[in-house]
């Protein structure tokens, strides 16, 4: 009878006192990445979602060929088409003006820069040479820029005008036939403003009775006399 006792106590021991199973024993913990928080590449394109701005579709990603007319954001640039933006250049001075296009090619009458403040006017763009003839030529907001210069009436057109005829004014358009400043100079001293042939830079001519140069005087002729 003692012996069964002692026994039962043995067995109820062994099963009171038995320690918890360690379940990291010899065990690899395994995690399963949640699909929804890592970026994919759903459509193959090698490019993830995060970073491809439309992962249905493997050809639009950033370093895709953009179709400039199809209406779609082939590289991700968030531009849909990349059209050429060109503007209407209606005086053909290369400048165009406020009325702009968007297309795939190069239209006739149209160009890529804009700025034109007269559209109107060949002469008139950002740039232009500034003349004196009350237009803004080089569209800096200012007609007839402040550029003062003193100019001679040159009659015959030889570049020296009458040093008694002086006129002072911004930069005249002397090259420009139409212009009311086409017979005047820069340059002084002419004493004949009826000859092309007679002014301060000319050669003269001894002997013939004719100051070329505007020298005040002919230039006599030199001659040699032999011994």
């Amino acid at each position: 009878m003692r012996r069964q006792i002692l026994m039962g106590a043995i067995l109820a021991c062994l099963a009171g006192c038995q320690g918890p199973e360690d379940d990291d024993d010899d065990q690899t913990t395994s995690q399963t990445a949640d699909p929804t928080q890592t970026p994919q590449d759903g459509d193959g394109d090698g490019y993830l979602a995060d970073g491809d701005c439309n992962d249905g579709d493997p050809a639009i990603h950033p370093d895709a060929v953009e179709t400039c007319g199809d209406g779609l954001d082939a590289d991700c640039d968030g531009l849909t088409g990349d059209g050429r933006i060109q503007y209407r250049d209606l005086d053909g001075d290369g400048w165009g003006g406020p009325d702009l296009v968007d297309q795939c090619e190069a239209m006739a009458g149209y160009v890529d820069q804009a700025g034109d403040c007269d559209d109107a006017n060949e002469s008139a763009y950002p740039g232009a040479p500034e003349w004196c003839d009350g237009v803004d030529n080089d569209c800096d907001g200012i007609a007839q820029d402040d550029y003062q210069q003193t100019y001679y009436l040159d009659e015959d057109r030889d570049r020296y005008g009458t040093t008694d005829r002086p006129e002072v004014d911004c930069m005249p358009r002397l090259d420009d036939t139409s212009s009311p400043y086409y017979h005047w100079a820069v340059l002084d001293g002419d004493c004949n403003d009826g000859e092309v042939t007679i002014h301060p830079d000319a050669d003269e001519v001894c002997g013939n009775g004719r100051d070329e140069d505007c020298s005040g005087a002919d230039q006599p002729c030199q001659f040699m006399v032999g011994p």
